[in-house]
């Protein structure tokens, strides 16, 4: 028995040594059927799924395009909800960045007319002197269209001085003939 058991040990060796050695062999054989057989099955997985893909191309769309509708939806009611939450940071922003506008274009204004300061300044003495040149010219054309009566007027002025000097000189003499 003993030997039996023995033979039976040496025996399942070999044939445990063979297997190994077969499939050794056989490994690399192994390996690459097994590459193959899974690359088959990742194409046919995939052109079954492009297969059903094109198949249900319009059911897809629309449901792309519902979810997109939704989705889109969602964040405008979201948007709408946080501007009514912060309705008044909102306003405060808006009113200082018109101020800060403002502001800026005022500066620039103000800028713009001290480096212009010496043109206007020569355009503010034009101006003013074609206006007192037009209103002498006005009272001029009105004096020269009136100038008969005015020299009336003086003529009839002078007279009356004249007179008076003369009365007051009449008046003289009688008081000093009387005296």
């Amino acid at each position: 028995i003993k030997i039996q058991a023995a033979w039976k040990a040496v025996v399942q060796r070999r044939r445990f040594r063979e297997r190994m050695n077969f499939l050794k062999d056989c490994e690399k054989d192994a390996v690459i059927l097994q590459k193959n057989f899974r690359g088959y099955r990742q194409r046919k997985q995939y052109l079954a799924q492009k297969q059903f893909w094109k198949d249900n191309e319009a059911v897809i769309v629309r449901i792309q395009a519902k979810w997109r509708a939704f989705a889109a939806r969602r964040r405008y009611l979201k948007r709408i909800a946080f501007c009514k939450d912060h309705e008044a940071l909102v306003l405060k922003i808006q009113a200082h960045w018109r101020g800060l506008t403002q502001r800026r274009k005022y500066q620039a204004r103000l800028n713009y007319l001290k480096e212009q300061e010496p043109f206007i300044c020569k355009l503010q003495a034009f101006y003013r002197g074609k206006k007192q040149r037009d209103a002498y010219t006005g009272r001029l054309k009105f004096f020269e269209s009136q100038e008969d009566r005015i020299i009336r007027i003086q003529s009839r002025w002078r007279g009356n001085i004249q007179r008076r000097k003369f009365l007051r000189q009449l008046a003289f003499y009688k008081v000093n003939e009387a005296t």
